[in-house]
């Protein structure tokens, strides 16, 4: 993940599909823990919104997170300039280019793809759990 956002951030003119492997990412690794969810990381499903129509997605991104944040915590300046990729983008809201990337259709049959502002959301969950932090999943990071 890191990877990706640092290769996302580093070549504007040529992203490749970069924003098309952190969407997928983001999207899906949920079911890769899904038990790892409930067993380790049940404070974060009581945490968020029982509403949530995605609530295993979201805090499977939370916990992406929270293991980027202890891959990092090694490296303060990679740390911040992680954020430093993510923060303005969350910012942006609508405009983000990252959140707009990631919610563009990988292919003509490509019959799942995001909606800028579910792409923000995730954006803000991986956020939230690279601060290390149980924040509300609609507080944000700063």
């Amino acid at each position: 993940m890191a990877l990706k956002l640092l290769a996302w951030d580093d070549r504007p003119e040529q992203r490749g599909k970069d924003d098309t492997d952190l969407r997928l990412i983001l999207q899906h690794y949920h079911a890769l823990i899904e038990t790892d969810i409930i067993e380790r990381h049940y404070e974060l499903l009581i945490a968020q919104d029982p509403q949530e129509k995605e609530l295993m997605q979201m805090v499977g991104i939370r916990v992406l997170g929270q293991e980027l944040q202890a891959l990092v915590a090694v490296s303060p300046p990679l740390r911040t300039f992680l954020y430093s990729i993510l923060i303005p983008e969350i910012h942006l809201t609508t405009t983000s280019r990252l959140a707009l990337a990631m919610s563009q259709r990988i292919s003509p049959t490509d019959k799942i793809s995001s909606k800028v502002g579910q792409s923000q959301k995730w954006l803000q969950a991986l956020a939230t759990g690279l601060a290390g932090e149980l924040l509300p999943p609609d507080r944000p990071t700063t």
